[in-house]
């Protein structure tokens, strides 16, 4: 089982409010880690510890989900006068 450590840079990636995405710093790591935590949890029990921890605010404040934009298509070249294939 990891500990937990820290929590930063927490925000909704959902416009439920079941999904966190964040950074942890496992007492485990040296490092932060990118981690995305569910409502319900996994398998790991630090997962819902992660998605409680940072939804209550204890790390701060979770940023407010934005939706992505759509993705625009790419345009095609315009082509003038005769093509050779």
């Amino acid at each position: 089982m990891l500990t937990i450590e820290q929590i930063r840079n927490s925000i909704w990636k959902n416009q439920d409010h079941t999904l966190i995405e964040c950074e942890v710093k496992f007492v485990e790591h040296n490092e932060f880690l990118p981690f995305g935590a569910f409502i319900n949890g996994d398998q790991y029990a630090y997962t819902k510890e992660v998605f409680d921890r940072a939804s209550s605010g204890e790390f701060g404040d979770v940023l407010p989900y934005v939706p992505e934009p759509e993705p625009t298509p790419p345009t095609q070249p315009a082509t003038t006068g005769s093509q050779t294939l």
